[in-house]
């Protein structure tokens, strides 16, 4: 009696636990890992690290101010370091914007220190910088980069204070409404799948195309015709946070794997599968991805070709998969409203542009500059 008691409570345990890893979903935030810092490609900011020895021969408490203000000093140039080689698009980072030096400088020295202590006589410091957001480094970057907005015509003074008085003509609106334009570029295109309006963002894998991360990249067909990017998003959206969520596979490999290791087909002959209470118990435990796509639980996930460019931020896909993308930006506005998340590899690099050597496909090396 007592052992089948205590066979129950590891049942319980064991299922406790996978429905755990049920629930932590496909993808990990994309963290480039630096020397002294990081950037983190998902949410949106810079986290930078400083060490300082504290000075000897002096009160404790003078040598600790002395440290922090020495630390502080050299965790906000190295946060403009990092910040200063993001890459901006496929062609430039955002060293190369001269308008932008001043105003980055602004954002880091505003940046929030996360952590600080001392061990060991040294002082140490992580300060974080944010890319998103109204007073992240993607709002000063769209000021520079994004196309001028079109100013709305100036109204003709009409002679009786009223459009359309005596006298006065009212144009015909050359708009059609909303409603009409949407079904006018819905019918244009070719028939897509039924269920095209149930996804509310895209996920692009580009994994095997080897993309890597910038604040504005552009998803394109083999044609090089734009189909996402700074010219088709909202400008609010632009102006505030970066064009793509970078994430990585959790499980640091391919993409394809991840869905179907938790079912009793894919178990196999554990021990646990001979223990009740039943597999559909596990079946109704929620499975929420680590990571969604921006404001979506529904996401059409599309793979991408290549990577073009430069910087190889731009992303390639196929014709049918432009088609598709821009049906769906017709039916649910996902692309139009930034929601767009880009899987890559760990290793893919991106401030320090990690790659693999032409002749050599071992480890990736370290190139200062492109």
């Amino acid at each position: 009696m007592k052992l089948q008691r205590v066979g129950r409570v590891l049942a319980l345990c064991g299922l406790v636990v996978l429905a755990v890893f049920a629930q932590r979903g496909p993808y990990s935030p994309y963290r480039e890992k630096l020397p002294d810092g990081m950037v983190d490609w998902d949410q949106g900011w810079i986290r930078a690290d400083a060490s300082v020895p504290l000075r000897k021969g002096v009160p404790p408490a003078q040598a600790l101010v002395e440290a922090q203000r020495v630390a502080m000093i050299k965790a906000q140039a190295t946060a403009l370091r990092i910040a200063m080689r993001l890459p901006v698009n496929s062609e430039r980072r955002l060293e190369s914007y001269e308008a932008l030096r001043i105003r980055i400088k602004g954002i880091v020295a505003g940046g929030e220190v996360v952590d600080e202590g001392t061990s060991a006589g040294v002082y140490h410091i992580s300060l974080k910088v944010p890319v998103n957001g109204v007073h992240g480094i993607v709002s000063a970057v769209s000021i520079v980069t994004l196309p001028p907005q079109p100013q709305p015509p100036p109204k003709e003074p009409s002679g009786h204070g009223e459009a359309g008085g005596y006298g006065q003509s009212v144009k015909p609106s050359e708009q059609p409404p909303p409603q009409q334009k949407e079904e006018a570029q819905a019918g244009t295109g070719q028939e897509g799948p039924s269920d095209l309006a149930s996804f509310a963002s895209v996920t692009v894998d580009a994994t095997d195309a080897g993309a890597k991360p910038a604040l504005q990249p552009r998803i394109i067909d083999e044609k090089g015709r734009e189909v996402y990017g700074v010219k088709t998003v909202k400008p609010l959206v632009a102006g505030t946070k970066t064009l793509a969520r970078y994430v990585t596979p959790a499980d640091g490999g391919a993409t394809s794997s991840h869905a179907t290791w938790l079912g009793p087909e894919g178990l196999g002959p554990l021990p646990l599968a001979l223990i009740t209470p039943p597999w559909r118990l596990l079946a109704q435990a929620r499975r929420e991805p680590s990571v969604r796509p921006r404001g979506a639980l529904n996401s059409l996930e599309v793979k991408a070709v290549r990577a073009s460019g430069r910087l190889k931020a731009d992303i390639v896909v196929t014709e049918e998969t432009a088609r598709k993308l821009r049906e769906l930006d017709v039916r649910t506005g996902a692309l139009s409203n930034g929601r767009v998340t880009v899987v890559v590899r760990s290793d893919v690099g991106g401030v320090e542009s990690r790659r693999l050597c032409p002749e050599d496909q071992g480890p990736y090396e370290l190139l200062a500059k492109n």
